[in-house]
């Protein structure tokens, strides 16, 4: 099921989904942004897990599902189908913030396919963001934190508003993620023919290549795809490298940079 780009949340969710990689079944996760009583809007996601990677954890047959959940209430839970149609009273999957870093829902993620369920919920972080700039709300977000007066207008509060709508903006996405890998010779920056343009020197765009597990001179677009970055041009000069990422791709770099470098990475 497609998810809709207004709902407040789904920037968010995308870069868990970003993150989860081929752990989750795009096909059969979906986010809304709706009223259940008439007078608070909920945002809710339901992701539903990769079942054939479920093995380790004795979750094997077809009607086995694994699913997680989040809302603006109780955050990230999780719970398995207990027969057709049915799952289990949600379990909690992480503590601490309302909006943890991706990573953090991944690692508790591959928890649960190793059949590790015992150690959850596990502690988690919100990613980290640089303080350049006050990070803007959506106009979605806006009205789903409201000005207190209309109880149609959500529960959400500004912190954790403002904690989502870092997710909002890839440009600056992008360049806390390179300065979080340490590729200090790497910028972010819009571009008429794409959402995101990545320029590296020579040593950022090596570095990049080693990051992703590539090999520091593999930074061609056929290598790109083949850690599920697909590169709408990529261009070499004596001078570095320019990535143009369309909005999916730039996501799934994001999250990439993110994670532990090279085969050390744990998703």
């Amino acid at each position: 099921m497609t998810m809709a780009t207004t709902d407040p949340h789904h920037p968010y969710i995308r870069a868990v989904q970003h993150t989860l990689g081929a752990l989750h079944d795009p096909a059969e996760s979906w986010t809304e942004y709706a009223s259940d009583n008439g007078e608070v809007m909920l945002m809710e996601t339901v992701i539903q897990l990769n079942w054939r990677l479920t093995d380790a954890a004795g979750w094997t047959g077809e009607d086995d599902r694994v699913y997680l959940f989040w809302d603006q209430v109780h955050g990230w839970t999780w719970s398995y189908s207990t027969q057709p149609g049915r799952t289990s009273e949600p379990m909690p999957l992480l503590t601490g913030p309302l909006v943890p870093d991706p990573v953090d829902v991944a690692r508790a993620v591959r928890l649960l396919l190793d059949g590790e369920s015992a150690q959850l919920p596990v502690e988690s972080n919100p990613r980290p963001y640089s303080d350049a700039e006050p990070i803007a709300l959506t106009a979605e977000l806006t009205e789903a934190v409201g000005d207190g007066t209309d109880t149609n207008s959500g529960n959400i509060d500004q912190a954790d508003a403002v904690a989502l709508a870092a997710y909002a903006d890839p440009i600056r996405g992008m360049t806390d993620a390179l300065a979080i890998a340490g590729l200090y010779g790497a910028t972010a920056s819009p571009d008429e023919q794409c959402a995101v343009a990545v320029r590296m020197n020579p040593a950022a765009g090596r570095a990049l290549g080693e990051h992703l597990g590539l090999g520091p001179d593999a930074l061609l677009p056929v290598e790109l795809t083949n850690v599920g970055i697909q590169a709408a041009v990529a261009t070499q000069t004596p001078g570095g490298v320019t990535l143009y990422l369309d909005s999916t791709a730039a996501g799934r770099l994001i999250a990439r940079l993110h994670q532990p470098q090279g085969p050390s990475r744990l998703f």
